[in-house]
């Protein structure tokens, strides 16, 4: 018989077969971790429920918003904490406990008391409560985390470990990104200062090396120009990022994506690659045309071709904008960004044609104060963009 149930966050319904008892899986559309729930009771024998929660016993609350993730044994718990994955203002339970506890209580690298004591097994101080039924078989059902590396990401239904793609609400986006830059308003126009004078003189190095060397070096200079363009727009955006989520940004961070590089030229080289499509459809075209009405049809075919090439551009951007977005923000290689951007996209066509255009007039209103009012126009555009996507990706939410 299937098991009915509702989403505990959004309430959403679902209808699952009875072998699903116990297990847990994320709600397609907000992302919450669910147990579904075993109307008959206990699904596992007791030494099974033992073994199972001794594999698996503590889930974690995101300090970001709020989602919770696992469960995970103290072994794993460890190596997030080592990799900054956990941080000190989340909270840790022992899985069918309600006993939420701060990392920075139990993990020593945080200064707890009881770790920096000696105290051979932090997780000593939760309260062990017996686990049955549901509560002990979800503990071994669920796999994917976000806390996992993020090679390690894995696709379960609409999420990919944390990233879990929904639809954003503009009004929250432009609330917390507005928000987001009182609160940093030094830091956002100190770092888009660089930003914009590293850009401008990383402008002028094609023509430079074009001038010094010819042909050979325009090639230089480009290739050379791409490199840092790379870097400082991935620095720039993973400082927003930070700011965004709540995290503590410093300027420093305009300068920690250099790994960011060669993956985001790669994906460019990939997107690039796919824009020869439409290309090659307007000479194809416009060949077609003139062979088969003269020189005089030539033109049509160049215009239906055009057309078609720009229907792909403005296709191509909107429902894959947020990939290069996911590699910058370390979330996915560059073939995985693609699916993941895709699910992200569907789910925000209107959004993000809406947060382009608003962002954008941000942006010319700076102009238009006579370039001065860009210092502070150009960083909130920034952070406008960098939290439609974090929203959009389920990182930030309402």
């Amino acid at each position: 018989m299937p098991i009915e149930f509702k989403c505990a966050q959004c309430q959403k319904e679902f209808s699952v077969a009875d072998s699903s008892a116990g297990k847990q899986g994320r709600c397609s559309d907000c992302g919450h971790l669910n147990t579904i729930p075993d109307p008959g009771g206990a699904t596992s024998s007791p030494s099974q429920s033992a073994a199972q929660a001794i594999a698996a016993t503590f889930e974690v609350s995101s300090s970001v918003n709020g989602a919770v993730f696992g469960p995970a044994d103290k072994q794993t718990l460890n190596q997030w904490v080592e990799e900054g994955r956990i941080t000190p203002d989340c909270q840790i339970k022992q899985v069918g406990s309600e006993n939420w506890r701060p990392a920075k209580e139990v993990f020593s690298k945080f200064g707890a008391q009881n770790g920096a004591s000696g105290t051979p097994d932090p997780f000593s101080k939760f309260k062990a409560e017996p686990m049955a039924g549901a509560a002990a078989a979800g503990a071994a059902s669920t796999s994917a985390n976000p806390y996992a590396a993020s090679s390690a990401v894995k696709k379960q239904g609409d999420a990919y470990g944390e990233i879990v793609p929904t639809s954003g609400d503009i009004g929250f986006i432009l609330r917390h990104a507005y928000e987001t830059f009182k609160n940093n308003t030094g830091l956002m126009v100190g770092a888009f200062l660089i930003y914009m004078i590293l850009a401008m003189i990383n402008g002028q190095i094609p023509t430079i090396f074009g001038a010094a060397l010819d042909i050979p070096g325009a090639v230089i200079g480009f290739l050379i120009n791409l490199v840092i363009g790379t870097f400082i727009w991935a620095g720039m955006m993973n400082l927003s990022f930070k700011a965004a989520r709540g995290e503590q940004a410093q300027l420093g961070d305009l300068f920690g994506s250099g790994d960011r590089i060669l993956p985001l030229i790669g994906f460019t080289i990939v997107t690039y690659g796919a824009m020869l499509i439409p290309l090659f459809i307007v000479g194809l075209l416009a060949g077609l045309a003139g062979a088969a009405g003269g020189e005089n049809f030539a033109p049509v075919g160049v215009g239906v071709g055009i057309a078609i090439m720009l229907l792909f551009f403005m296709v191509l951007g909107l429902l894959f904008w947020s990939s290069f977005f996911l590699i910058a923000d370390r979330k996915a290689k560059v073939f995985q960004a693609f699916p993941m951007g895709l699910a992200i996209g569907k789910k925000n066509v209107l959004q993000i044609i809406a947060v382009s255009i608003i962002s954008g007039l941000v942006g010319f209103a700076g102009i238009l104060l006579l370039f001065i009012g860009v210092i502070f126009t150009g960083p909130l555009a920034f952070l406008i963009i960098s939290t439609a996507y974090l929203v959009m990706s389920g990182q930030v939410r309402e």
